[in-house]
C-alpha cells in the first residue's frame, strides 16, 4: 500500500467517518430530546427548534475546537 498512498493518507478516511458518526450521534440526541419535549408540551415551535439546534451545533463545535487545541498544546 506505502508504493500506492503514503500511510496518513489511507488514514483519512477512517478519521473523517469517525467524526462524521459523532455529529450524527450528536445531532440524533438533539433532534430526540425535542421530540420528547414537543411530545410533553403538546406543542413545537419549528423556529425555535431550529435556533436552538444551531445554537448547540455552534456551541458543540467551539467546545470541541477548544479541546482540539488544548490537546494540541498538551501532547505537542
Amino acid at each position: 500500500a506505502e508504493a500506492i498512498a503514503p500511510a496518513n493518507y489511507i488514514n483519512a478516511p477512517v478519521t473523517v467517518l469517525e467524526g462524521e458518526s459523532l455529529i450524527n450521534d450528536a445531532s440524533s440526541l438533539v433532534l430526540y430530546r425535542f421530540a420528547v419535549a414537543a411530545t410533553l408540551a403538546g406543542t413545537f415551535s419549528l423556529g425555535q427548534g431550529l435556533l436552538q439546534f444551531v445554537g448547540a451545533a455552534a456551541g458543540g463545535t467551539l467546545v470541541g475546537w477548544i479541546f482540539g487545541r488544548i490537546a494540541m498544546w498538551v501532547f505537542a
